[in-house]
């Protein structure tokens, strides 16, 4: 599969952050059942399983990407008899499979069986997840007709080129019927099974799709979240994310990995879980843990143990069960922050910083604006330098990172309020 370009970002990452990214949770001390269950489709049928929402894609999963080309290939690997990668996936409570592994080869494979592609795709990639979604297709609207009336669709035609040089048309619709029963050959469908009767299923399909590479691109941190955790608290997010623009010129181009949902869920989770006493954030970890009430149940607050991943793993678990009111309190000091920032344009700002000041604005009210000053006066401060510069996930450098940015705002506020 070919790689998109990466896209430009006004965050910088550091490399500490990129190899505390690529970390899977630990599944040792689990007690857990997984079932592979295996199911060979034939082409046609899985086009037509497809049609009937039998299949659904996570809505906020990776775009669908592929070129034209790309699909012609596949094709040509299904009339040649090559193998093609299974599709990996779980079934949700709708009794649908979703698909977290192999949504560009499904997709590629139903345009190829329609003889059709997308129209002008070359600057922005499609967005399915409006059409394949975790409940009923819109108004009963085929499947085919909605990607037309979406995006819109354009009849092609799918070339091989023989040892001779020569064009051969192998588009669907122009096959005769025998070539079409000759390739209507078994795709392989594979249904991930969890079974425990300990909280950690979510866990368990983010180690396990984490570790599918099927000869594409494999899924990053985030955008395994997106397909698991799939709630009201997400979706949210997602919203603030995709909708406001005011973030989108803060942050850059969406990302196509998602670290930009990732750095929204690193706001919320710090703040659920990181707590200020007495004019201080202490990570430390205690003996006993402390708790919420979140649903009418007790919930642990996860523990920062050096690792974002983990903790955002946790802290996503628990939103699942989040409900109307909580999700609207996240999403109001989501979208203060945002509205708090005054960059001059161009600026570029990293995202452990904007996190800092994320968590420090949540404590400390006030009508003022965050601006160059203030990010050129924390980022030349030797404390911030030396507790970014490498280690950055480690508890006493986030700790301390947390506790300067919280006075440097503080500081700044009050010396504003005084003008």
């Amino acid at each position: 599969m070919i790689r998109e370009k990466e896209e430009e970002s006004n965050i910088t990452y550091t490399e500490t952050e990129e190899k505390e990214n690529e970390k899977k949770p630990s599944l040792e001390s689990y007690n857990f059942l997984v079932r592979e269950i295996s199911t060979d489709i034939s082409f046609e049928s899985l086009m037509s399983n497809l049609e009937n929402d039998y299949f659904t894609i996570p809505k906020n999963q990776r775009n669908y990407i592929w070129s034209k080309e790309q699909v012609q290939e596949l094709a040509i690997s299904l009339i040649k008899g090559f193998p093609i990668p299974p599709l990996y996936g779980y079934r949700n409570k709708d009794n649908q499979i979703v698909i977290l592994d192999g949504q560009q080869r499904l997709i590629s494979l139903y345009l190829y069986y329609k003889s059709k592609f997308f129209k002008n795709t070359s600057k922005q990639a499609i967005n399915l997840k409006a059409i394949l979604k975790e409940d009923k297709i819109e108004n009963e609207t085929a499947f085919e007709r909605q990607l037309e009336n979406t995006y819109g669709l354009k009849d092609v035609e799918y070339q091989l080129e023989n040892k001779n040089g020569e064009k051969i048309d192998i588009t669907y619709k122009n096959l005769p019927s025998k070539d079409k029963r000759a390739i209507n050959r078994a795709i392989k469908v594979v249904e991930i099974m969890v079974q425990t009767e300990e909280d950690n299923k979510e866990d368990i399909y983010y180690k396990i799709f984490g570790n599918l590479n099927q000869g594409g691109t494999p899924l990053k941190n985030q955008e395994l979240r997106n397909g698991i955790y799939q709630c009201d608290f997400y979706d949210m997010l997602h919203d603030i994310n995709n909708n406001n623009e005011k973030w989108r010129n803060i942050y850059g181009t969406r990302h196509k990995n998602s670290r930009d949902m990732e750095l929204l869920l690193r706001f919320a989770a710090t703040e659920f879980c990181f707590e200020l006493i007495d004019e201080k954030f202490d990570l430390e970890k205690k003996e006993e843990k402390k708790t919420k009430i979140i649903a009418g149940k007790i919930v642990k607050i996860p523990q920062y143990e050096n690792s974002y991943p983990q903790l955002l793993n946790e802290f996503s678990k628990i939103s699942l069960s989040f409900d109307k009111k909580i999700i609207e309190n996240f999403k109001i000091n989501i979208q203060k922050f945002i509205e708090k920032i005054e960059l001059q344009p161009q600026t570029k700002i990293e995202n452990l910083l904007l996190e800092s000041l994320y968590l420090a604005s949540v404590h400390i009210k006030g009508n003022y604006k965050i601006t160059n000053d203030l990010i050129d006066k924390i980022k030349q401060n030797n404390i911030y330098k030396n507790c970014t510069r490498s280690s950055s996930s480690s508890r006493s450098n986030v700790e301390k990172r947390l506790n300067f940015v919280y006075q440097e705002l503080k500081d700044w506020v009050g010396d504003k309020n005084e003008l």
